[in-house]
């Protein structure tokens, strides 16, 4: 038997070496990812809040079109978790002389079953922040990060949405 046939050793597996350089690589990847996922998410929540101003807007804009043409006006006014269940109002559109009443009106509509503030904030009880709220006068731009606050001031309904620190959106509704 010569020397050159015969094998010393086979090799059967990695080096610690081509390990390490491995785990090196998948935890810089990781890292990358992460902070790209980050900045995915902040944007992701930044338009969510942006759409949820624009859909609470248009809905009041159309439903106050309806009281304006003499229609009827029925929105959601609360939800029963315990059995799913959800009661409406009478017509609404008498309340139009009163912007708090249709603050109030709205509000209930938004949050039967609630609707979860897109930034993922919790009340006291753990349970999702409603994504609209009711505000009192001198609150405009102070809402939440992702609320939108539906306001009163005077016969206007203001509908202010804070979309990230620094940037908020404002709608004015004039009402009859």
């Amino acid at each position: 038997m010569t020397l050159h046939s015969k094998k010393f050793y086979e090799k059967n597996g990695f080096s610690l070496i081509e390990l390490l350089v491995v785990v090196a690589i998948i935890g810089i990847l990781a890292a990358a990812g992460a902070v790209a996922y980050n900045g995915f998410m902040g944007n992701a929540k930044v338009s969510a809040s942006k759409s949820n101003h624009k859909i609470v807007s248009n809905f009041i804009m159309g439903s106050l079109m309806k009281c304006q043409m003499g229609d009827e006006l029925i929105l959601k006014y609360s939800y029963s978790v315990a059995n799913g269940k959800l009661t409406y109002t009478k017509n609404v559109c008498n309340d139009m002389s009163n912007a708090s009443k249709m603050v109030s009106h709205f509000v209930r509509h938004f949050n039967s079953p609630p609707w979860c503030n897109p930034h993922g904030l919790k009340d006291g009880s753990g349970n999702c922040q409603e994504a609209v709220a009711t505000a009192g006068q001198g609150t405009i731009g102070n809402g939440k990060i992702g609320e939108t606050q539906i306001i009163s001031s005077g016969n206007r309904l203001i509908i202010d949405t804070k979309v990230k620190d620094r940037e908020v959106l404002n709608n004015t509704i004039q009402l009859n």
